[in-house]
């Protein structure tokens, strides 16, 4: 069955919210950030981390869920990944939107953005962080990708990079404040410091 995709895109309602905006790298040029830590004993310890991590960022109904693909031999292209996340109750398979951009330099590979709103339950963020926790891996079914959480409410945008930690992007100092308590317990403030100019 041929996948329809919705002409919405998280990446025009980012760079329309936050400004220019690049996938590969979302902290450059930005002072709006801050970083979290998951430092718990993998797998079941840290995987209870990111998950408590994601249920404290999606704590509204309007969130947008998104997905960063590079295309690799071993692992799942996005239909197939778009199916696989419908069986586990992850969005519908055909309302995911789908942008092709390019590398970040002429030596890395195009990547796929896809994103969907999907509302981030308990049962939700069990799958997406099973699926950051063992991304570095590939032991979760095949299924690698770079998993964005846009809180519309909030303006806030979290991008885990793998099971170690978390970007938080804020649209401005005082959204940032709010969430540096909303996330106390998993920022790192070192981390922070060394990537972000304050």
């Amino acid at each position: 069955m041929p996948i329809s995709h919705p002409t919405a895109h998280l990446l025009d309602e980012l760079v329309a919210t936050l400004g220019t905006f690049d996938v590969h790298s979302p902290r450059v040029g930005r002072a709006r950030g801050m970083c979290l830590s998951f430092t718990k004993p993998m797998f079941e310890p840290r995987h209870a981390e990111i998950v408590d991590s994601m249920l404290r960022s999606a704590d509204c109904d309007d969130i947008a869920v998104g997905l960063v693909f590079w295309r690799h031999a071993r692992t799942l292209n996005p239909e197939q990944a778009f199916a696989l996340l419908a069986r586990h109750g992850v969005g519908a398979e055909d309302r995911w939107s789908i942008r092709t951009l390019p590398g970040a330099d002429e030596d890395s590979r195009t990547c796929q953005f896809a994103s969907q709103d999907i509302a981030v339950s308990p049962k939700v963020a069990h799958v997406l962080a099973e699926m950051v926790t063992r991304m570095d891996f590939g032991t979760w079914e095949r299924l690698t990708a770079l998993l964005y959480l846009w809180n519309r409410k909030s303006k806030v945008l979290v991008r885990y990079w793998d099971d170690r930690g978390a970007d938080v992007l804020c649209q401005d100092s005082e959204a940032l404040a709010l969430q540096a308590r909303h996330f106390a317990e998993h920022v790192d403030w070192e981390l922070t410091a060394s990537v972000w100019t304050r």
